[in-house]
């Protein structure tokens, strides 16, 4: 799906953004997607806060993962169902909202814009969409993350270009 605004879309992420790109289109100089493979929380903090400075105007998105959290071991979160699997997504969740929590309070102490969020399990949950590895977005969730990420953006007054 092809946007138009009137401000530049930066969307930064680990590598679960690595193909949003060629979901989310704004040709707007400042725009575009930085995928940062394997970055943990902190690595993605620290390149929000360098886009963030550069940017004058335009719509900030932000994706992190569990990076940064210890390897808990293949049998133990494989297969993906089970008490212990739904308290270590839950508890990933958490540990990922804190931070951005802080981004969001500091954000808002500089007075550089509005912060929302916006949570992807639900959308991604739902259905089979991971890769045989269970952590990464299959084609198919891709597209759908990217569609809700363009349905998300248009209820913020984004309006979509016909291709």
């Amino acid at each position: 799906m092809k946007m138009r605004k009137k401000a530049p879309i930066r969307i930064i992420g680990d590598s679960m953004v690595k193909t949003m790109s060629s979901q989310v289109k704004c040709r707007m100089r400042g725009s575009g997607c930085t995928s940062l493979s394997g970055a943990k929380i902190m690595d993605i903090r620290k390149k929000v806060e360098e886009e963030a400075a550069s940017m004058e105007d335009g719509m900030l998105i932000i994706q992190g993962g569990g990076n940064s959290l210890e390897y808990v071991g293949e049998d133990e979160t494989r297969p993906r169902e089970g008490p212990f699997y739904e308290h270590l997504r839950r508890s990933t969740n958490r540990r990922l909202q804190e931070e951005l929590l802080k981004m969001k309070i500091e954000w808002m102490k500089e007075k550089k814009g509005k912060l929302n969020f916006i949570d992807m399990d639900s959308v991604v949950d739902q259905f089979s969409l991971n890769e045989k590895d269970g952590v990464h977005l299959n084609d198919a969730g891709t597209a759908r993350m990217g569609r809700r990420l363009c349905e998300w953006m248009r209820a913020r007054s984004l309006q979509l270009m016909d291709q």
